[in-house]
Formats: C-alpha cells, structure tokens, sequence
C-alpha cells in the first residue's frame, strides 16, 4: 500500500499547477530581479521587449529541481535568439545552509554539471525575497514564463515538459497566454481525476479515462503514457510488463520515475524492465548526487533479485561518488555503509547456511553491523532466514534499539 502511495503522490505532484494566493499571476507585469546575487551569466535587471524569460525558483536539496537542470539548458540552446533562463536558488524557511557555504555548493554543481547547466543563475535573499514576491512561497521548482511584453505568461510546479510546451507554443505564435494557461489547467483538472480513480475503478473503466485523455492533448503524450503504467500496475502486473516493454522500445527517452523503488524491490515488475528506466534517467545525467541516488536505486533492485556482487560493486561506486561531491551526514553514511552490509550477507549466503550465520555472528560480535543493515536484512530476507540468524538479529536489534535510545 505504501508504495501505490507513493505513486499516486508522485503523479498528483508531477502535474501539480500551485495556486497562487499572493504570487503573480498570468498576465500581470513581471517585476524585476532586485536584490539577488548574481552567481553565474549576466544579470537580468529588467525584462527586454520581445524577448522571453523563464524565472525559475529552486533549491539545492529538490530532487525536481535537480533533474530538471539539463532540460532548462536544452531550452536554453535550442531558443537562444528568443529566450533566457533565470534559476535563482532559495532557501527553505529553516534553513541551515550559510550564504557562503550555499554559493559554494551551487558553483560546486555548476563544475559538476558543466555543459548540461548552461544558463543565469542567481541567489535569493535568506527572507526569500524574490521567490515570494514572485510565486508566493517558497514551493521549488516554481517556474515562471515572461513574454516579449514583460508579462508573466505561464506559471507552473514541478514540470519541465509542461514549460517547453509553453515555450514552444508561444514562440510558434500558435496560443496566447490566456489559451495556454486554460488548456494546462483543463488537463491538469483531467489528468488529477483519472490519478484519483486509479484507486477506485475497474481496470477496463480506467483505461478509457486515459485513453481519452491521450487523444484530447496529444502534446502530453510522455505523462499519459505513465499513467497508462502506473494504472497497469496497479491491476494487472503481466500487462504492466508488456507495456512498458512496448513502450521502452517504441520510445526510447521514455522513462517513469524510478521513485517507485524508494521502498524496495516492486513486485511483478520484471527486473530487466526496472533496470533499464534507471539507465536510462542517468543516460547523460552529470549531476553526481542524482547519478549517485539512481545508483543506490539500482543496487537495491539487484539486492532484492538476489544479485549480491554487481550490487556490491554498485554500492562501493556510490559512496565515492557522494564522498567527491561534498561530506557525508553520519544519516547517509549509515544507508550507505547498512545497504553493503546487506549485499555482503547475501553474498554470504549463497556459499550456504553456516557461510552466512558466521558472518552475521562476527558483525554483530565486533557491533559493526549498522542498525539500517539489521532492519534491513530482517526485511529483504523476510521468511528465508535460518532460525539461529533470525534470532541472532532479532537479539541484536533490541540492543541496538536500547543504545540508540540512550543517546541525547
């Protein structure tokens, strides 16, 4: 159940549109970028005639906002004559970050990411100054589209497919503000109901609810096609397969997002298949924490299927790769390490039963295994544990649990 959660959270969230209250909205003249710090390309003081500007607000820590950095910079080359792209980093209310250290990390990324971030790139004030006035809050990714007239002509949460498709049809002359933010808000109203019957229709019912979306705005083709998956998913996980197989060939940049592993392994979805979307969310992707992350997802998956050493080998490579980027928190170092640990019990264990029983009693003899491992194996090895290795872990997990307890 918690996963289908998770899904249907990720759907709603990915076509989300935020109602500002307080911010701008379409139509209203787009004021200017005051007070921000301009870290990378030429400051933006004010809005030229006939030029198009995306203003997008974000954070260093927004998964959303980090995959969609190499697309802005797509947008940003493919438009170049008529568009330019503002990111200006925010902060969240509570904050730890220093001014110094968060100019330090962007430029950090921006080295890292190299070419795929190609584009202005600005610092808010801690108060969040421009994100407020702009969008309201500080809600990342928030991005605004400003016309040649200096007029904010589309707004939009978490989408970049949603903003190109904007881009496009403004550029191409085809809609006016008004028509393209109607025709988005028309499909986001569509595409949130057919999510929200997922859970409570039959099958064949859903499927015609999608389909006649598919046909009423072909434009967004990529984020119907994964409702389509996600809605096989939920119902019938032989068809899941045979979908996204189908579609994986017939499209071949198509991804759905790997956020449905965050748990686990997903039941019924054939490994191979699972694999093949993380490659293929990494596939140019120089962003080393998200390489890193989709890495970790990867190695998961290979765990669950019983594929101990290329996990392993996997694991040891993220760990490096977060180590180049920046320190890692005692939190991540626990995952990291708990999640080897996994893989090398299993590994163990396909030498048989007494291989795997004497590893676990020299980790938990030496108080080397990480509590995340204990849990963790007690979970991926749920029903295949001998009972000298569930009660050895069930024992050392209570300690664990006392330790962790008397720390302030």
């Amino acid at each position: 159940m918690k996963r289908f959660t998770l899904i249907f959270a990720w759907l709603i969230f990915e076509q989300c549109v935020f109602a500002q209250e307080d911010g701008l909205r379409v139509g209203t003249e787009a004021p200017a970028l005051e007070r921000v710090e301009w870290l990378y390309g030429d400051p933006t003081t004010s809005f030229e005639p006939g030029m198009l500007y995306v203003v997008e607000f974000t954070h260093l820590d927004c998964k959303p906002c980090r995959v969609a950095i190499p697309h802005l910079t797509e947008l940003q080359k493919k438009y170049a004559e008529k568009l330019k792209v503002i990111s200006v980093y925010s902060y969240y209310p509570r904050d730890r970050r220093t001014e110094g250290q968060y100019k330090k990390d962007i430029m950090t990324l921006k080295r890292q990411m190299a070419e795929k971030m190609e584009y202005t790139i600005a610092l808010d004030t801690r108060d969040g100054g421009a994100s407020e006035r702009w969008t309201g809050n500080r809600i990342f990714p928030m991005a605004c589209l400003v016309d040649g007239e200096g007029r904010i002509a589309w707004t939009g949460l978490g989408n970049v497919e949603n903003l190109s498709l904007a881009i496009g049809q403004l550029i191409g002359g085809d809609v006016n503000a008004e028509q393209l933010q109607d025709r988005q808000d028309a499909f986001e109203v569509a595409y949130t109901d057919a999510a929200k019957k997922l859970k409570i229709q039959p099958l064949k019912e859903i499927l015609a609810t999608v389909d006649s979306l598919e046909e009423a705005f072909p434009e967004r083709r990529d984020q119907v096609l994964r409702l389509k998956f996600y809605t096989y998913l939920r119902h019938d996980r032989e068809e899941a397969n045979r979908f996204v197989r189908q579609t994986q060939h017939q499209w071949p940049d198509w991804t759905f997002d790997s956020a449905i592993f965050n748990y686990g392994h997903y039941d019924g979805l054939d490994l191979s298949l699972a694999l093949e979307n993380i490659d293929r969310e990494m596939r140019g992707n120089q962003d080393v924490l998200m390489v890193a992350t989709l890495k970790l997802k990867k190695g998961r998956l290979l765990i669950w299927a019983g594929h101990y050493a290329r996990a392993l080998e996997l694991l040891r490579e993220v760990e490096l790769m977060r180590f180049s980027f920046t320190s890692m928190t005692d939190t991540a170092m626990e995952v990291s390490q708990g999640w080897q640990q996994v893989a090398l019990f299993g590994l163990a264990s396909t030498y048989g039963t007494q291989s795997a029983s004497n590893w676990l009693a020299y980790y938990t003899a030496s108080g080397s295994l990480t509590y995340f491992a204990t849990t963790t194996i007690l979970n991926v090895f749920e029903g295949k544990l001998a009972d000298e290795q569930q009660g050895r872990l069930e024992t050392y997990k209570k300690k664990q649990m006392e330790q962790r307890q008397k720390v302030p």
